[in-house]
Parts: C-alpha cells; structure tokens; sequence
C-alpha cells in the first residue's frame, strides 16, 4: 500500500498490460481548447453569480485575481510532473510514483469526485441559463418538484439528464471526435465572449463597484472565500495533464497546453465582470452553448479507456443532477480540488528536495513526513476555529 513506483514503471508497466497505446492525435491547440473551453463559462456564468452574491460583492473580481495567481502556480507543478511523466494518469501518476499506492488512490478518489461534482455544477446551471435565454425568471417552472424529498434535493431536472447522457454517448465514441466537436463550440464561446466584453466597456459603469455598500461588503473573509471557491473554475487545466498519452511530442505540447489554458482565461473572465444586467437575455444563450462545452471537456478529463468507466461516470453525473441543487454542490467541489493540487505541489517540492538525493529505503519516510505535517496543521486550524470571533454587525 505504502510502495512507490518508478516513473519507468508507470510509463510502461499498464501499457504493457493493455497490449496497445493511445493514439496520439491531439496537438497543442487541441489542449488549449480543452482547458480553456473547460474554464470560461464556468467561471463567468456559474459561479460568479453565488459568489458575487453571497461571499465577495463586487470584489468578486479580487477573488478572481487570487485564485488565477494559485491556480498558475498549481499548474506550473502540473506542468514539470507531467514532462517529466507524460501518462494519462495525472495527479494520480504523480503521487503514486513520489509517495506510494495509497496517496495516489486517496488524489483518484477526489479527483473522480472533483469530475462528477464540476459536471454536475455545470450541467445544473443549463436549465437556468436557457431560461434566461428565453426570458423565463424562474428556473424551476422547468424541473418537477417532488414534495416528498427533502428540500435543496425535490426539484428534477430531466432536461440536463438527457444533455449528461448524450454527451457521455458523444465521449464513448472517439477522443479525437469529441476534441474537434469542443475546438468548434470553444471558438464561438471565445466569439460570444468577445461581444460581452465590447458590451461590457460600452455599457458598464464605476459605480457598481462601489453602491450600494462598498467594493467588500463582507470583509477580506469574504474576498478570500470567494477565491477558494472560484478556484474551482481554472480546474480546466487537470484534465489537460491527463492526456498525456494522446498528444504530439508531450514535453513540448503539454506545457503549451496547460500554461496557455490558465494564461487566456483569466483575461476573458475580468473582462466580463463588468457586463450589466442589461444582456441577460443574450448571455443566457450564451452561456447555454458555452455549458455545453464545458461539459464536454470535464468529462473528458475523465477515464476515457475503456468504455465502461466513461459510462458509469456519466450515469453517476446524471444520478446526482436530478437531485441536488446547485447551492448545495458548488460549496463541496472546491475542498477535493484543493487538496489534490496541495499534494500535487508537496509532491514536487519532495521530488525536487528530498527524492534525488535519499535512497529509495529512506525516501518512504516521505509519506509520514508530509503526512504527519499535514495532520498537525489541520487539527491547528480545526482547534482555532472556535476561538475566531465573529464580525460585527
């Protein structure tokens, strides 16, 4: 449970029991239209709205700033680890090879959770955006509502089932496909992005920055809450290390890839912030197409190989957007999203640090180390919390 493979043994030992390789047809441009059609429309239309909202006010766009910051950080590491281990694995490979079986099954877990979880967040908010698009204010007029279920979980929204379940068909087919399908759908999100950010400058205004109860209505608590769960938005970026094994010449695509995946969304989400309510007719018709794609690449960050794990990822996202609402799973996607990419970066520091210069018996004192520092600084903050007063009204 505690054994660490080697970066040749990850590389050909699964290969060699599959008997075959993954083709590899996807350049850079295909990855970064993955990542950034993975990005945009779940920053702009899903999450800035309950952020906005609830945690930052209109320092919404301060909460973006921070997490981009973390997020290219985060995919700096992604990138090294992935020249260095260009497997379809991802953040799984990573960890199993630097701290053994059991850290890398603990990061797949979240990882798979993170997938289903980002799906369902997406695929939730299409309902509410194409009744935006065809002026309808109420978003449950759509779904049936079942008095018997408990609330948060009673309303059912068939309509995305049947778009979760296409798209699972759509993936099932061909990686390749699928990309040219996303590389199509990303080229007009980038168009539609476009028209938003030229309304923004034409019609925004200062003044929603500061009315009606200042930039940070709720403190830099708010601020920094807001950017753990906008976090969320940039995990496009994952899935792009993931298909490793299926791109041209990965030490040179993959880096391009990730790099330029975090690199163009921030510059397209800023500049949307400022649109205003004028336009949401035409952004929920955006956003409806846009969904859709992000859509398509969070399942295909997923198993593509076989069949059947795509299938029963896309049946466990289905299962779990009929019930929940979206409230409810956008405050747990980011706890997973954050900890698999605090290993990832523990996991390159001890690499970079330790790893290559212990021999192979000591260096599985890696594991209790970081874990034991982990555990400490946990059970810290979970000691402090009660003694944290609370703001004054």
């Amino acid at each position: 449970m505690l054994a660490t493979w080697t970066p040749d043994k990850e590389l050909n030992r699964i290969r060699l029991r599959c008997g075959a390789d993954m083709k590899r047809k996807l350049r850079w441009y295909d990855l970064v239209a993955l990542g950034v059609g993975g990005m945009l429309d779940v920053g702009v239309f899903v999450t800035t709205n309950p952020i906005a909202r609830n945690n930052s006010g209109p320092s919404v766009f301060i909460s973006y700033i921070i997490a981009v910051i973390s997020a290219l950080l985060s995919a700096l590491c992604y990138t090294k680890f992935s020249v260095r281990i260009p497997v379809a694995g991802g953040a799984f490979s990573y960890l199993r090879v630097t701290f053994g079986e059991f850290v890398g099954y603990f990061a797949g877990a979240n990882i798979l959770i993170e997938y289903v979880l980002s799906n369902v967040v997406v695929a939730r908010s299409f309902t509410e955006h194409l009744c935006s698009a065809f002026g309808v204010s109420d978003p449950n007029s759509w779904r049936v509502e079942v008095h018997g279920l408990l609330q948060g979980y009673n309303k059912l929204d068939f309509l995305v089932v049947a778009i979760v379940l296409i798209l699972t068909l759509c993936l099932c087919h061909s990686t390749k496909e699928s990309s040219i399908l996303n590389l199509i759908m990303t080229i007009f999100h980038v168009v539609f992005f476009g028209f938003i950010i030229i309304m923004s400058f034409c019609n925004g205004s200062v003044n929603n920055l500061v009315k009606p109860k200042g930039l940070t209505p709720n403190g830099i608590r708010g601020v920094l809450d807001g950017a753990a769960i906008v976090d969320f938005s940039y995990i496009g970026y994952d899935s792009v290390s993931t298909l490793a094994e299926e791109i041209h010449n990965p030490p040179v695509t993959l880096p391009v890839g990730i790099i330029g995946s975090v690199l163009s969304s921030p510059d397209f989400t800023a500049s949307c912030l400022g649109f205003v309510y004028d336009g949401t007719l035409q952004s929920g018709a955006g956003a409806s197409l846009g969904i859709v794609t992000s859509l398509l690449v969070a399942m295909l960050g997923q198993a593509r190989h076989p069949i059947e794990c795509t299938l029963f990822l896309g049946i466990c996202t289905a299962f779990i957007v009929l019930f929940t609402d979206l409230d409810i799973v956008i405050e747990m996607i980011s706890i997973g999203t954050l900890l698999v990419f605090y290993l990832v970066a523990n996991a390159l520091i001890y690499r970079n640090m330790l790893l290559d210069i212990m021999e192979t018996r000591a260096a599985m004192m890696g594991l209790p180390l970081f874990g034991g520092i982990t555990i400490a600084v946990i059970a810290f903050f979970q000691y402090m919390m009660p003694c944290l007063g609370q703001p004054s009204e």
